[in-house]
């Protein structure tokens, strides 16, 4: 499978490190989630419709990323909502087969943003959006914990 960013990396790593401070890039990188697994989207036929395909290629497109502008920060976003689709949730972490779903689906997002940034675990943190279930908020905190844990590996969340 060919990178779509492959274009592109060169042109990023020489970007961060002319607008870096001093000198000292400070960079980050969130891996996107795949979308759901009845997507007809163009872009996801390249990938056979599979969201397992379409994960693999995502996470090797990172993996070239991270190699060339080594970020200071990884935002796993993407296998945080594939933690979160092997659970009661299932694939439903998207509103309209590409976008997240409005509450669980972005919490899940934001819950992986707020742990790789601050490097303070959010399972167990209090906040959820108005709406959010406590099972849906547990399953979020959970697979985005596992996601920052373990980045390039799906987790099963119970």
């Amino acid at each position: 499978m060919i990178c779509t960013q492959e274009v592109s990396r060169s042109e990023l790593h020489e970007g961060i490190h002319q607008r870096s401070y001093k000198g000292e890039p400070h960079a980050g990188h969130t891996a996107r989630h795949v979308p759901h697994a009845r997507n007809y989207h163009d872009g996801f036929k390249r990938y056979g419709n599979s969201q397992k395909q379409m994960y693999e290629a995502i996470i090797g497109a990172t993996k070239h990323v991270i190699k060339d502008i080594h970020p200071d920060v990884i935002v796993p976003s993407g296998t945080a909502v594939q933690n979160a689709r092997t659970s009661s949730i299932g694939d439903n972490m998207n509103r309209d087969g590409y976008h997240l779903n409005y509450l669980y689906g972005r919490y899940t997002a934001a819950c992986t943003w707020f742990q790789a940034i601050f490097k303070r675990n959010v399972v167990g943190n209090s906040y959820a959006p108005e709406g959010v279930t406590a099972e849906q908020k547990a399953i979020a905190q959970k697979a985005a914990s596992a996601a920052v844990k373990h980045k390039f590996k799906v987790t099963q969340i119970k």
